[in-house]
Parts: C-alpha cells; sequence; structure tokens
C-alpha cells in the first residue's frame, strides 16, 4: 500500500494535486493488516496542521482514514466536512438529542465543542492510525 498524504491544517485538510505531493507513505503488507483489516483501497493519507486536536494529534502527525466508515457509532476520531472545512475532530452520537445529533469536539480544550445534524456535514471517514515523528 503507497499513499501520499494531504494536507490538514487547523484542523481543516486540503487535498493536494499530484504534482504537489513532496512525500509518499509505502506500508508492508503485514503492517497494514495489523492497523486495518479491511481493503487497503479505502484508506487514505492525512497531515495534520494545527492544535485543535493536541495532546492526541499534533501538528505535523500523519492520519490514516478508513473512507468506508462513516458511521458515527461508536463515537470516535472522524476526518468530516463541517460546512468550513475538512477538520480531524471527535464526534459521537447524542442519545437525548433529536435523532441525527452529534456533538462535535477537539481534543484541545481550548476549542468549544459544538453540534451540528448528520445532515449538516460530510463524514469522510474514521481515523484508525496516526504517526508522528519524534523530532522536527
Amino acid at each position: 500500500f503507497i499513499a501520499a498524504p494531504t494536507d490538514a491544517g487547523n484542523g481543516n485538510a486540503t487535498k493536494k494535486q499530484d504534482n504537489d505531493i513532496q512525500q509518499s507513505w509505502v506500508f508492508h503488507r503485514s503492517v497494514l493488516k495489523s492497523i486495518y483489516s479491511g481493503n487497503p483501497d479505502q484508506l487514505r493519507l492525512l497531515s495534520v496542521r494545527g492544535d485543535s486536536m493536541d495532546p492526541l494529534l499534533s501538528d505535523g502527525d500523519t492520519l490514516l482514514v478508513n473512507i468506508s466508515d462513516t458511521a458515527p457509532t461508536p463515537p470516535g476520531i472522524f476526518v468530516l466536512h463541517d460546512g468550513l472545512g475538512i477538520v480531524a475532530k471527535r464526534i459521537e452520537l447524542i442519545p437525548e438529542a433529536a435523532p441525527g445529533q452529534i456533538r462535535i469536539s477537539s481534543a484541545n480544550t481550548q476549542y468549544s465543542a459544538f453540534q451540528r445534524h448528520l445532515d449538516d456535514i460530510r463524514i469522510i471517514g474514521r481515523v484508525v492510525w496516526y504517526g508522528r515523528s519524534l523530532c522536527h
């Protein structure tokens, strides 16, 4: 499995054009199977920019996203389009609210959680793995 990451800035992600890609990742089959048991064609890479998911996800981290998993149950970290941009956030259904209401939150407590209806966002996929450099 070879993939090239796109950018995620301030929680936002924008896809780079193929000629703008500066790095690629190669996962050995055995490593990939230990991370994800589904079809590798359903995986995408994103690079994190910003601090909204600190300390869980940090600026410069690379996310592996399963685009076939778009159901917010169970809760987890997802990449979604929230109406303003593509973001990596924790989302969960709100059981006491009207059907389809979700809570979108950041790991960084400096950012407030907010609610949206599932019809008002587009869940791109669930984050299944991240990689982080120990030196910048």
